[in-house]
């Protein structure tokens, strides 16, 4: 499991670049992933939607670290940042009630 304590590890293991208590990862085209393990935030591609509400953790938001392990995972296997969206939102059924995904992964930017 991940938690702030085996966080930096992680992302040792994950092929991030240790400087300090701050953590980055470039991927091809220049596009990079960040964590400052001090401030607890996480920096995703600007090009990623929905970023702003996964881009910090403490004890109550663990899940935004397996989040950020996702996103480095797809973006490892060459998905296009832009076709990557967090915390997508949908109406379901015929209710005021809502849905979301943590990640959502469009086709060449197609739904």
């Amino acid at each position: 499991m991940l938690t702030e304590k085996n966080f930096s590890a992680a992302l040792k293991a994950m092929g991030f670049t240790e400087r300090g208590n701050f953590f980055e990862k470039i991927f091809a085209e220049g596009v990079t992933m960040s964590a400052d393990i001090k401030a607890k935030k996480l920096f995703y591609p600007a090009q990623i939607v929905g970023r702003e509400r996964n881009d910090f953790f403490d004890k109550n938001h663990r899940e935004n670290l397996v989040v950020f392990e996702c996103v480095n995972r797809l973006l490892d296997k060459g998905y296009n940042p832009a076709d990557i969206e967090l915390e997508r939102q949908w109406q379901l059924g015929h209710s005021a009630k809502g849905g979301r995904a943590d990640i959502y992964v469009s086709s060449n930017g197609n739904v």
